[in-house]
């Protein structure tokens, strides 16, 4: 049933049109782990046709958002992954939203950005008509902070790649991250 106050009742939703994103599709880190555990537990049951063998190990690969989603994944299955190489790996979903915001070029261009300073986007009124836009009418921007899962990672090897001068994820959150992970 149509209601003026839920645009996803709306019979021309304007993101969806607009950029063709269905927000009740993209859970944005709140469940994509299931799809990766998913994936795996399907090829660790397939027989390769060349070889007739099965695959044993399991080595993921995250870059920035896939980084977030593997070690996420990797703390609620603790034996799914036997080792993890994460580049950029994000520290929690509201750190990212409040960067974005704040630069919505970094959307297309996370290396380097480039709107901070624009006449009209880098106005807080306009940063925060955004935030409410895309809250409202495309995604659940609920927080997730991968803080509350690195207790889960126990014996999983990993691999960290952080380049001391990435724009979207500060040192000192890589280094809560890091520190989250050692003993």
């Amino acid at each position: 049933p149509f209601a003026a106050t839920d645009p996803n009742t709306w019979p021309v939703h304007p993101v969806r049109g607009a950029f063709g994103i269905d927000g009740d599709l993209v859970k944005f880190g709140h469940d994509e782990d299931k799809d990766v555990t998913a994936v795996v537990d399907g090829f660790m049951r397939l027989k390769t046709k060349s070889y007739g063998k099965t695959y044993k190990r399991v080595m993921g690969l995250g870059v920035c958002y896939g980084a977030f989603v593997l070690l996420k994944t990797a703390a609620e299955n603790p034996n799914l992954f036997d080792r993890l190489v994460l580049d950029g790996c994000w520290l929690s979903l509201s750190l990212f939203v409040e960067k974005a915001k704040r630069d919505l070029k970094t959307l297309v261009n996370p290396q380097t950005g480039g709107w901070s300073n624009h006449w009209c986007f880098g106005r807080q009124w306009v940063q925060d008509a955004v935030e409410w836009i895309t809250k409202t009418f495309v995604l659940d921007l609920t927080d997730i902070s991968l803080l509350d899962y690195t207790p889960k990672i126990k014996k999983t090897p990993l691999l960290f790649f952080y380049g001391k001068d990435d724009y979207m994820i500060r040192r000192s959150e890589f280094e809560q991250l890091w520190n989250s992970l050692t003993p």
